[in-house]
């Protein structure tokens, strides 16, 4: 039977006395129960407001509200296992070995947009060099020009999606360099 503990969200505003203290500490309703000394079915019934505690159950919640209210909010502060700090190793330098292959596609792709740009651009300046009867010539250079419009049409983005991979393994390094400190 699967347990619902409350650590799974924080305190809210619109939380009672119960709830809060549930919420804070990570209890089950059955554990504050026991813990206040009554049923979970009586503390149950206290959170929807259909029934009120017993009066010692209910001067101990509300003591227990008081001291976890006054105690300030814990930092927390990253502790790794070994086994973990390995790990997090591990993938920076799997992020390092990533970044230069996504670097040479970048370099690759821009150079190759450039190309294709400029055959876009000289074709009329090329198609004029031509003398007319040279008709294999003014072919190759169609298909060229066909050539450059469908790989600026099909890679035109590619640069901002490469750029955009290497800022988040750029994120991500520096995170991980920060948990590694």
């Amino acid at each position: 039977m699967a347990r619902h503990f409350s650590r799974q969200r924080g305190p809210l505003a619109s939380h009672g006395t119960a709830q809060a203290v549930r919420a804070q500490l990570g209890f089950t309703q059955q554990d504050l129960a026991r813990l206040l000394g009554v049923s979970r079915t009586a503390l149950a019934m206290a959170e929807q407001g259909s029934r009120a505690l017993p009066a010692a159950a209910a001067a101990r919640l509300l003591t227990l509200g008081q001291a976890l209210a006054a105690m300030p909010t814990p930092v927390p502060v990253a502790v790794l296992s070994a086994r973990q700090r390995e790990a997090l190793a591990m993938r920076l330098q799997a992020i390092q070995l990533e970044e230069y292959p996504v670097r040479q596609q970048l370099r690759q792709v821009q150079i190759r947009l450039a190309q294709a740009r400029v055959r876009q651009q000289a074709e009329p300046a090329l198609r004029a060099i031509l003398p007319a009867t040279e008709a294999l010539a003014h072919r190759k250079l169609g298909r060229l020009a066909e050539e450059s419009d469908a790989y600026l049409r099909d890679e035109g983005a590619t640069p901002a999606l490469l750029e955009l991979r290497l800022r988040v393994l750029a994120f991500e390094r520096a995170e991980l360099e920060k948990l590694l400190a």
